[in-house]
Formats: C-alpha cells, structure tokens, sequence
C-alpha cells in the first residue's frame, strides 16, 4: 500500500515537472 501511493506520489510530480520543463521551454523558443 505504501509503495503504490509513493509511486503515485511520484508520478503526479514528475508530471508536474514535466510541464513546468515544457512550459519553460515554450517560453525560451518564444523570447
């Protein structure tokens, strides 16, 4: 139980990193 709602955990902020990168990325090609 632990180890599936760290892994969870996990996955939810690597795909807020994810996006936080994309976006960053988006903005940098921009400017």
């Amino acid at each position: 139980m632990l180890m599936g709602s760290l892994m969870t955990h996990l996955n939810m902020v690597m795909m807020f990193f994810l996006q936080v990168m994309y976006t960053h990325g988006q903005g940098k090609q921009c400017a």
